[in-house]
């Protein structure tokens, strides 16, 4: 019998990430003169782009390209999800948001996006963690073009998915060529931390519903080994089948 998805797993490893800034370093095509590796200095001036949202701790989890050039970014600032978008050159897009930012309440909690990907018609769907309840949910939005919460999908915009056990947290997320979104993460189960995958229909008339086919009412629970399992990225092969990979 051929496995409906299969399994990538890496040792697990602790790391700690401390800034006050969301940061994002890009390379693009390099002059003839730069050395391979060398920072881009016609991307802001110095190969850098540096943006805060607030005071507090700020953290950048996800970047994402779209066709036009422009560089989305999301990740945590200001007590919220936050977004914010580059044009090709690092200077900041002032159409995006408020001047180039966004921020999306998600519940009482140091919640943050941390998957991004772009839609045919170039509408933003992110995943990540929140808190609209008593414990972490996966959450997914989708967003407009100009960075305002895309109201047709799922509740304002936003779907919070509880799998009905204890904390959910979503790290990762691809769009189908169909327009179904799949998103992976950690799962706190009755076996410790296991992989959750959930999948929601796109297509223009549920959009945000959980997909009934797929596992069991749109969600599947994968034990991993060990106490903890974190499902950390995820890619579909041509055949539809989906991997993740799990520290």
């Amino acid at each position: 019998m051929v496995s409906q998805y299969s399994q990538l797993s890496k040792q697990h490893r602790s790391l700690t990430v401390s800034t006050t800034a969301l940061l994002l370093t890009l390379g693009v095509a390099a002059p003839v003169w730069a050395a391979p590796g060398d920072l881009d200095t016609s991307f802001n001036f110095d190969g850098r782009a540096t943006l805060s949202f607030s005071s507090g701790p700020e953290l950048a989890n996800a970047v994402v390209i779209q066709s036009d050039g422009k560089i989305v970014v999301g990740g945590y600032g200001a007590g919220h999800w936050a977004l914010t978008r580059f044009n090709p050159d690092g200077s900041l897009d002032a159409s995006f948001g408020t001047g180039g930012k966004v921020t999306t309440d998600v519940g009482l909690c140091t919640c943050g996006v941390h998957a991004l990907a772009i839609q045919t018609d170039g509408k933003i769907v992110a995943a990540g963690d929140g808190r609209p309840g008593t414990d972490f949910d996966f959450e997914l939005a989708r967003y407009n073009i100009d960075g305002s919460l895309d109201t047709t999908f799922g509740t304002g915009g936003m779907v919070a998915t509880d799998f009905g056990y204890g904390e959910d947290h979503a790290r990762a997320l691809i769009i189908q060529p169909d327009g179904m979104i799949v998103v992976a993460g950690e799962v706190l189960d009755g076996f410790g931390h296991s992989v959750g995958l959930a999948r929601y229909l796109n297509d223009g008339i549920s959009d945000g519903t959980l997909d009934s086919t797929f596992g069991t009412g749109g969600l599947v629970i994968t034990p991993f080994g060990g106490a903890a399992s974190y499902g950390e990225a995820l890619v579909r092969q041509s055949d539809g089948k989906l991997w993740w990979q799990a520290s």
